[in-house]
């Protein structure tokens, strides 16, 4: 560590010790009112040395950190640990890995901006449904909506489109092998015949 002025210095020096009425010539009185100032400018020309010596960094109780070259100047150290800190600056845009996170950065900003364009104009979520472009319902807002909507409809019996255009005991008749009115239209037909590359379907329930 750096050399301190010790008390002890201090008590052999200057005047504090010498009785009311000194018997002691003028110069040796002068001598002894400079000597603690000198003390003082000696060992700040100490501290000068020190802090310039290769054991400066010691001195304040620095060490050189692991994995650094330089001497324990402390100039040396400063140096060095700007030259890790812009090397490790430079190497955070060049490592090997920088076109894929750019890519997984690209990706992420776009489906952030994507859900933004979504959500546009939506002020909340909501637990039921109405004819506003304000907020969305939740799922079992929708859930309720349709349950509700099916309790209270008069709704159309499921082949009453299909018997008014097809009744039972249509014949239907198509050019195509792989057409089949069941999965078309609904109801049961049955392939009565084929002929002439036509083929003739009727349907019976």
């Amino acid at each position: 560590m750096f050399t301190t002025i010790t008390q002890a210095e201090r008590d052999v020096l200057g005047v504090s010790q010498l009785p009311d009425s000194p018997q002691i010539t003028a110069a040796r009185l002068k001598e002894l009112f400079d000597s603690l100032g000198n003390l003082a400018i000696d060992h700040f020309i100490t501290h000068i040395d020190e802090i310039s010596a290769e054991t400066a960094a010691s001195n304040i109780g620095v060490t050189v950190p692991e994995g650094y070259t330089a001497s324990p100047l402390l100039q040396s150290l400063l140096n060095e640990m700007v030259l890790k800190l812009n090397g490790a600056l430079t190497d955070r845009h060049t490592h090997a890995n920088k076109d894929t996170l750019d890519g997984i950065t690209a990706t992420t900003k776009q489906n952030y901006d994507n859900l933004v364009a979504l959500l546009n104009g939506i002020d909340s979520v909501q637990t039921s449904l109405s004819d506003s472009n304000d907020y969305i319902p939740t799922s079992h807002a929708v859930a309720n909506h349709v349950s509700s909507a099916i309790a209270n409809a008069d709704f159309v019996r499921p082949n009453q489109l299909l018997d008014d255009i097809y009744p039972v005991g249509t014949v239907y008749m198509t050019t195509s092998a792989t057409l089949n009115p069941t999965v078309m239209f609904g109801g049961v037909w049955n392939l009565l015949k084929t002929e002439g590359g036509i083929r003739y379907h009727e349907r019976t329930a």
